[in-house]
């Protein structure tokens, strides 16, 4: 029998050269990136997935020191940018570290993981290009057979959040759509909202995830900050389909 694969998701990273703090600079998230990859690195895993703003402000040095602190991982990071990222200045950047990639369709088994880019160029609020859409079209076609999780870095339904449901995949009535007429989609996974969400429906798992750094608050009008510290997030991708997770927050070692 085929065994599930397991997956591990960090995601808004927010690296800054310098190291930048935040929530009144008690929260550095060079500092807890590391602390997070520390308590994440002896869990099994098949693939771990990085699902953007991976630098705070997009540069050679942000993206450097990027493939710095991952590189204590042994084994490839699967990124995809976010709207704090440039994609072609990351993957430029990112050449000496081999064990970042870039790669936009993974396949294990049963399971076909797509990595989406929703961000565009100087702009918070999300999108899908033609080109994103083309391609989640063309590969749901070339594996009609294989169980899809799909993954972003913004949100593509409202989570309940006035200030961040203005930044949601503006387009996501396209995603919507192809999705409904795909019955291989077992689950949608995303970053962006520094806070965890799980819904069910349509037989299909939407999921977001909470920063390696600061949360916000949940189902909140307007920007707030969390108490609660850095974390990732585990998937169990089953062959008949099913998908459990759960997050893991990682509190941080007092000073």
């Amino acid at each position: 029998m085929t065994a599930p694969i397991q997956l591990l998701q960090i995601t808004d990273l927010h690296i800054a050269v310098p190291p930048r703090c935040y929530a009144g600079d008690q929260i550095s998230t060079d500092e807890s990136l590391a602390w997070v990859l520390t308590q994440l690195r002896e869990q099994p895993r098949d693939f771990l997935l990085c699902t953007g703003d991976l630098v705070n402000q997009p540069s050679q040095k942000s993206y450097q020191r990027l493939g710095e602190v991952l590189s204590v991982l042994p084994d490839p990071v699967y990124c995809l940018p976010g709207n704090h990222d440039s994609l072609p200045l990351a993957q430029h950047a990112t050449q000496a570290f081999p064990l970042i990639r870039w790669d936009t369709c993974l396949i294990r088994d049963q399971w076909l993981i797509l990595m989406l880019d929703s961000h565009r160029e100087n702009e918070v609020p999300g999108y899908l290009s033609d080109t994103q859409l083309g391609l989640l079209r063309k590969q749901l076609e070339l594996h009609p057979d294989k169980h899809v999780l799909i993954c972003l870095h913004h949100h593509p339904i409202p989570i309940g959040s006035t200030w961040l449901d203005l930044q949601i995949v503006q387009n996501r009535e396209a995603l919507l759509q192809i999705v409904a007429q795909s019955p291989q989609v077992r689950g949608v996974l995303w970053g962006h909202i520094h806070q965890a969400f799980h819904q069910q429906y349509g037989g299909i798992e939407w999921i977001g995830s909470p920063s390696t750094c600061f949360q916000f608050k949940p189902r909140e009008p307007d920007y707030a900050i969390d108490t609660l510290p850095p974390a990732y997030r585990r998937l169990t991708l089953h062959p008949n389909g099913k998908i459990e997770t759960e997050v893991i927050y990682c509190e941080l070692p007092a000073h």
